[in-house]
């Protein structure tokens, strides 16, 4: 509905309708506030490490990984990032079943 015109031609189980379309929209923006601040307060929660307070997210990738999300939107599994100490054993691991199967 962009004009007058456009409410005059309807009928009104088209008007009622559209209103109650129009309050959806409403509910849906509300809930994007409300989810919107969920992630302000989540994004500025801190941890005790010790006796210091330090941020809970040191970065934007740790709080939001943008391209995992959009990897798993393709259909495409991410793959985790793992670190030195877990690569090794996973090393350890492959080289360990190998001995095996021979």
């Amino acid at each position: 509905m962009t004009s007058f015109d456009d409410i005059d031609r309807m009928t009104i189980p088209e008007y009622l309708m559209a209103m109650k379309a129009y309050r959806y929209k409403l509910v849906e923006e509300e809930r994007d506030m409300h989810f919107q601040a969920y992630l302000n307060f989540i994004a500025s929660s801190t941890v005790k490490v010790g006796k210091k307070i330090e941020p809970k997210f040191k970065t934007f990738k740790s709080f939001y990984d943008y391209d995992a999300r959009i990897a798993e939107l393709e259909g495409k599994e991410a793959q985790p990032q793992l670190d030195e100490r877990t690569q090794n054993i996973l090393k350890m691991q492959r080289k360990i079943n190998g001995e095996r199967r021979s």
